[in-house]
């Protein structure tokens, strides 16, 4: 298959989870934004609600900051993910796993962009009993953290053996090229 074609085949798998957990999100707040039920009794609760603080971080330490500062983050982390994504695709080989891993946290962060947008925040519905609501979006980011961690640690060598710098040139030129047409 060629490398456009896996591109638009990520890229379907990148919409179809973003999907889901919009699909999700208005089933629950049409129908279910009452509803609160066990799922596993005092662990995991069903538990609806619109976090509007827009961030872990930000509810985490209470920092005040707003929906636009927010809105600004997360598209210039989704626009970054995909440059990255496609430069690595493009230019280096890229095995299952770590495409996996990028199309798990590009789709986070497109939902986490939607839900800025569109929402005004983040619809949770999972309850993890004494800790915190989330949400699938939320299950995408664990998930990619996880894979990067195993990805990590099997490949720890040959990250170490990297040169940071001529990498970055790399992806500089590429994206000047390709996204800003400099040096055509």
């Amino acid at each position: 298959m060629s490398v456009v074609a896996n591109k638009r085949r990520d890229y379907l798998y990148v919409s179809l989870l973003v999907i889901t957990d919009q699909i999700i999100k208005l089933y629950i707040y049409n129908n279910s934004m009452d509803s609160k039920f066990g799922i596993i009794e005092g662990y995991v609760e069903f538990y609806p609600m619109f976090n509007r603080d827009y961030s872990w971080i930000n509810s985490l330490f209470q920092l005040g900051i707003g929906l636009l500062p927010h809105i600004i983050f997360s598209a210039i982390v989704s626009i970054g993910l995909i440059l990255v994504y496609d430069f690595v695709k493009t230019n280096k080989q890229l095995s299952n796993p770590l495409n996996l891993t990028f199309i798990i946290i590009i789709s986070a962060s497109i939902c986490s962009l939607i839900d800025k947008i569109f929402w005004g925040g983040s619809l949770d519905y999972i309850y993890l009993v004494g800790f915190f609501i989330f949400d699938l979006k939320d299950v995408y980011v664990s998930v990619f953290e996880i894979l990067l961690i195993i990805y990590t640690i099997k490949n720890y060598k040959r990250i170490k053996s990297m040169d940071e710098k001529k990498l970055f040139k790399e992806y500089w030129s590429f994206v000047k090229k390709k996204y800003l047409r400099i040096g055509k």
